[in-house]
């Protein structure tokens, strides 16, 4: 994920403690179509990434050290908005 240093927003991250993501899952996790679970679309995170930046927003993934994965979620605070 890019960062951000000048713009202020707010980040979420993500962990579950599975088994990770596999190098080819890491590098096409937001691809549309592509899946690794039996009788999926493939779309969840595709659709996911449209949607966030959508919203000016990133979202990235990566493996946590001893298992799991993590996606990390930016979204730009809108200055006009926040003087309301």
């Amino acid at each position: 994920m890019a960062a951000h240093p000048i713009e202020k927003g707010i980040t979420l991250t993500l962990t579950d403690g599975g088994p990770g993501l596999s190098e080819q899952a890491l590098q096409n996790v937001f691809l549309p179509f592509f899946t690794t679970r039996q009788g999926g679309l493939g779309l969840g995170m595709a659709l996911t990434q449209t949607l966030v930046q959508g919203l000016n927003g990133d979202i990235s993934a990566e493996n946590v050290a001893g298992s799991g994965a993590r996606f990390i979620l930016w979204f730009p605070f809108n200055a006009e908005e926040q003087d309301q």
